[in-house]
């Protein structure tokens, strides 16, 4: 939020220059972004954290926070002290339906004002803060908000019903904004009405048939506390936000709507002329400012360093805040209501830091008995992973948890997990995979790079039935696309994955005909369930072209996924070395054509099975198909690696195995050696 020193000056005494200023704010309340100088004005861009939006989104909240932390004169004290009481509006009445949708609606009846150009210093400082100058009536209220951070909203009194009435709009009510809009609301949004018609979106934005205009007389002065949640939801929903909606979203004192409401009719009857009226005001539940106790003992112990009482209060001074009763120790403090952020003693505490200064606080030892942290395998194993799949190239990416509605066809009807309060109209649903995330990934940089590595390590949701509750895992998934890949792609993603569980201490993976899963997103023919120890862990395979033409994927693209609960606790804790072999290998190829139908793993189990203890490992580098085999025929050829942990082997010692493989593989799957 932008702030502009010559504004600032009227509320607060300013002896620093704006860099000294803005680093003094920065050391000791706010964030400030940026200092930028514009003709004679100089403006801070100030990053403003929600706790803090409520009391300092606005020029004299910020004016406050300067005088706290410079010392400097605040001069807006007068601004809340409040004017003659007016008299109750006996003719036009308030009604708040639902007081949990609105805690105060107050409203200021002006008569005889005249609507016209704004004079030319309101219209500037209006412009330099983003906001567009229409006329003196409603840039009046839009100054005192940018003022006091109070929201306000002017209605032509003539064109209203007997009263204003705070509800729910019904299903399909519609409405014109200020804007043009025509909005389409339901019975979750708030609007403000009469007796006859919608007059605006609570909290949002006003409405035309009330509108001021240059034939207007008499307006009704709105500052009302509307439902933080509401105004959020309904934002979302129809797609728009406003400076008014920024201000409730965070919450808003209701003590502020009377305050602002005088302030803003000053300022009009400076510009426009008219008096102030009969005022009207529903406020069922008061806001009654907190009282905390602060004690100088619990403070040393929380903060580790005393503090003198007399300096506490001088603290207290400076922030504004009335204190109710003190002893030696005790200071019971009166925090102002606008201060929402500041709920107990800990609070408090930090306020007293903050402009105590961190930086004068003495560095110290901990004293006390360090505890070693137990060792968390998973977390042991979810970095090994991290870092191998990184040493192979893969970038690691971080994504939502949350999908949208059109994932509901590929999970089925009933298995996702939805939000009660989506953080926006696509997201409605938390991911049951990490393969989603993964191809909104994909789709976004595949268009820049046409080798893509890329996996993700998070949580995933899902239930069975509706009726049962939420299933949260941990899952593993990655996907690998190149132009030109083909099948080779798949082999690749293969032995990574086996050097994965190779690192993990799994030694006895297999991989079975899949079963499909996602309806369609993956190529059965072309994809492996994975075991571990028997257990199912995954899968691994391609993503049917089907899938890849939603995401505007030219290349084939190999993804896998893995429950890493399921397969944490297959994992080996402690892996023993085992010592290299003084003794060389020997190497074998083999090649033969067998019928497409039979699996790899199946023959590499027998090819195990057939083979004494010397062999150690088999490969296979290179699968081939074609008409010169004859129709179901494929060709394959395996590197076959020897080797004995105490002997240098002969040759008829590998040869004698190598004849018990090739029997086997003929007795069972009827083989062609070539």
């Amino acid at each position: 939020m932008k702030f502009s020193i010559n504004w600032l000056k009227d509320y607060v005494d300013i002896a620093l220059s704006p860099q000294e200023l803005a680093d003094v704010v920065l050391l000791h309340s706010l964030e400030i972004e940026g200092v930028e100088t514009k003709g004679d004005d100089t403006y801070f861009d100030v990053a403003l954290l929600p706790n803090r939006f409520p009391d300092a989104a606005n020029y004299i909240g910020f004016a406050r926070e300067i005088s706290a932390v410079t010392g400097g004169d605040f001069k807006a004290g007068h601004i809340f002290k409040k004017g003659k009481k007016l008299n109750t509006a006996t003719n036009f009445s308030v009604r708040v339906e639902n007081k949990e949708d609105c805690a105060r609606y107050s409203g200021l009846l002006m008569p005889g004002v005249e609507v016209k150009d704004s004079p030319i210093w309101l219209k500037e400082r209006l412009e330099a803060n983003g906001l567009r100058a229409i006329n003196n009536i409603v840039d009046a209220t839009n100054y005192v908000m940018l003022e006091l951070g109070q929201p306000l909203h002017a209605f032509d009194y003539e064109k209203l019903d007997k009263g204003i009435i705070v509800r729910r709009a019904r299903d399909k009510e519609e409405m014109i904004t200020l804007d043009g809009r025509e909005v389409e609301l339901t019975n979750e949004d708030v609007v403000v009405a009469d007796h006859k018609q919608i007059l605006a979106i609570a909290g949002v934005k006003g409405g035309k048939v009330a509108e001021i205009t240059g034939a207007t007389k008499t307006i009704l002065l709105e500052a009302a506390n509307f439902d933080p949640d509401r105004v959020v939801r309904t934002t979302r929903r129809i797609g728009f936000t406003t400076d008014a909606s920024q201000r409730f979203k965070y919450g808003i004192d209701p003590n502020m709507t009377e305050i602002a409401l005088y302030r803003v009719a000053e300022l009009i009857q400076k510009i426009g002329g008219g008096g102030m009226g009969g005022f009207l005001d529903a406020y069922p539940n008061r806001v009654v400012p907190k009282v905390i106790a602060f004690s100088v003992k619990q403070y040393e112990k929380l903060v580790g360093e005393p503090i003198a009482p007399r300096e506490a209060r001088e603290i207290f001074r400076k922030l504004r805040w009335v204190i109710k009763k003190a002893t030696k120790e005790v200071l019971w403090l009166e925090v102002p209501a606008w201060r929402r952020d500041v709920e107990r003693f800990e609070d408090v505490v930090e306020e007293v830091v903050r402009l105590y200064g961190y930086d004068t606080l003495e560095s110290k030892t901990l004293k006390g008995v360090s505890l070693h942290a137990r060792r968390d395998d998973q977390l042991h194993y979810v970095r090994k992973i991290k870092e191998r799949m990184a040493g192979f190239g893969f970038d690691e990416i971080y994504s939502y948890s949350f999908i949208p509605e059109a994932w509901q066809e590929v999970c089925g009807e009933g298995t996702l997990v939805q939000l009660e309060n989506p953080i926006s109209t696509e997201y409605h649903y938390l991911r049951p995979s990490l393969i989603f995330p993964l191809f909104r990934a994909l789709e976004s940089n595949v268009k820049f790079f046409g080798d893509i590595k890329m996996f993700e390590v998070g949580n995933v949701f899902s239930r069975e039935r509706k009726e049962e509750g939420i299933i949260e895992r941990t899952k593993l998934a990655g996907m690998i696309t190149r132009e030109n890949g083909g099948d080779s792609l798949f082999y690749e993603l293969k032995g990574i994955i086996n050097e994965l569980f190779r690192v993990c201490g799994v030694e006895q993976v297999e991989y079975r005909l899949h079963k499909e899963l996602w309806h369609g997103v993956f190529i059965p023919s072309k994809t492996a369930d994975v075991y571990v120890n028997g257990v199912y862990v995954g899968y691994v395979g391609f993503i049917s072209s089907r899938w890849l033409g939603r995401f505007d994927v030219a290349h084939d693209v190999v993804a896998f996924e893995f429950d890493l609960n399921t397969f944490f606790p297959l994992t080996q804790r402690e892996q023993a070395f085992i010592p290299f072999s003084k003794y060389p290998e020997v190497m074998r190829d083999i090649s033969f054509v067998v019928d497409v139908g039979v699996r790899i793993d199946e023959l590499e189990k027998v090819v195990y099975q057939a083979a004494s203890e010397l062999l150690i490992d088999i490969d296979l580098f290179d699968m081939f198909e074609g008409e010169r085999l004859g129709a179901g025929k494929k060709s394959l050829s395996f590197h076959l690696t020897f080797r004995s942990d105490n002997k240098t082997l002969t040759s008829e010692e590998v040869t004698s195995d190598l004849t018990k493989i090739i029997v086997a593989l003929r007795d069972r799957f009827s083989i062609e050696i070539r």
